[in-house]
């Protein structure tokens, strides 16, 4: 996080990292459209992917998650990936045996 000087001797005032992230969901081979969000900082970015995945998962029907994971990535207004969170799906070998 970049620092710059305050009004105050000796008590820096951060500035946010970025304030423009771009927000893109991909499930196995698709891409969803990317969603461009105004944030104060990463922590808030981070906690806005956690929320649009739940949205996304909440959103799909119930076929998806035996056969596809998703990844969603977040990006500076560069296109720069700052981080991407992932979910995978994994059937248990007990439900594979069933089938």
């Amino acid at each position: 996080m970049a620092l710059r000087g305050g009004n105050a001797p000796g008590r820096p005032q951060r500035e946010p990292f970025v304030s423009e992230f771009l927000i893109t969901a991909h499930r196995g081979g698709n891409r969803f459209p990317s969603e461009q969000v105004d944030l104060p900082d990463l922590d808030a970015a981070r906690r806005e992917a956690v929320r649009y995945a739940g949205e996304l998962l909440r959103d799909e029907d119930a076929d998806f998650a035996v056969s596809e994971d998703w990844t969603i990535t977040v990006a500076d207004r560069t296109g720069l990936t700052l981080f991407t969170v992932t979910m995978l799906w994994t059937g248990a070998p007990a439900l594979k045996r069933a089938h």
